[in-house]
């Protein structure tokens, strides 16, 4: 709140989400009765948190699956795959047949 919201407000020209609110009743201080408002300011900014951080949050995965692929790459490319069976087995009979040829 304190760290992401200042700095995203001087972004935006000085702009402090949290001090809005749509007031529903005025307050008045004769009775002793607040007002009832609805901060909607808040909830803006706790949106715009959850997409800072789920913004972080992606790219950091992205940035550990993308190194994951290229060290599994390089050790798929020093270590050829064994042959199957059925490929073993056909390699046995394309000797034997030159072989005979």
């Amino acid at each position: 709140k304190d760290v992401i919201m200042p700095p995203i407000g001087k972004a935006m020209s000085g702009v402090d989400f949290s001090s809005l609110a749509y007031v529903l009743q005025s307050a008045d201080p004769a009775n002793n009765k607040e007002a009832i408002t609805i901060s909607y300011g808040v909830f803006i900014n706790a949106v715009i948190n959850f997409l800072v951080v789920a913004f972080a949050v992606f790219m950091l995965v992205k940035g550990i699956n993308t190194a994951r692929k290229r060290l599994e790459g390089e050790q798929e490319a020093a270590t050829p795959p064994e042959p199957s069976d059925e490929v073993k087995l056909l390699t046995q009979i394309r000797d034997s047949l030159a072989h005979r040829a």
